[in-house]
């Protein structure tokens, strides 16, 4: 039921994250949804899941762009590690942890999504009052959503019954 959570989880992401479309006001950003689920699955899963579900994610986010195939795959790997890594150090179920994540995960995404584009493709010169702005746009686009779809995935989880209704794992 986990890989049944973990595909349905990332292709509703994709359709909607592929619907919406970016804010003009910040730099064209558009909502973080594919890593509010990397967000997630790192708080809840073991290293291996969280690193599948955030390669997956990452390449599912490159095919919705135009940047070379496979940056925003390394970004999300390098988040899902991180705080898969920290996840014993915070309170995972509280909602000021997912802001905090989704907030920080999301500006480091895409400033290195612009050291990415700066770095593979000859030519591209990106101001740094654009790099600010989308960094600003995805921090607060980031601190919005990844609450909601960490609690979105969390009902999924307790509905296909990977998690007991207080949100721990089956022991």
């Amino acid at each position: 039921m986990s890989a049944l959570l973990i595909i349905f989880s990332l292709l509703i992401a994709a359709g909607i994250q592929a619907l919406l479309p970016g804010w003009s006001v910040m730099g064209h950003v558009k909502l973080p949804l594919l890593l509010g689920v990397t967000i997630y699955f790192s708080l809840t899963r073991k290293r291996f899941t969280a690193m599948m579900v955030a390669l997956l994610a990452g390449f599912l986010q490159d095919t919705q762009s135009l940047m070379p195939l496979g940056c925003a795959a390394i970004s999300f790997c390098i988040v899902a590690f991180t705080i898969n890594r920290y996840r014993d150090e915070v309170y995972i179920p509280h909602p000021i942890t997912h802001v905090f994540f989704g907030a920080v995960t999301a500006a480091i995404v895409d400033v290195m999504a612009a050291l990415f584009l700066i770095l593979s493709v000859k030519g591209v010169n990106l101001g740094l009052s654009i790099v600010l702005m989308r960094m600003l746009g995805s921090f607060l686009l980031g601190a919005i959503s990844a609450p909601f779809v960490y609690k979105m995935v969390w009902k999924m989880d307790v509905a296909l019954g990977n998690l007991n209704r207080r949100g721990t794992a089956w022991q």
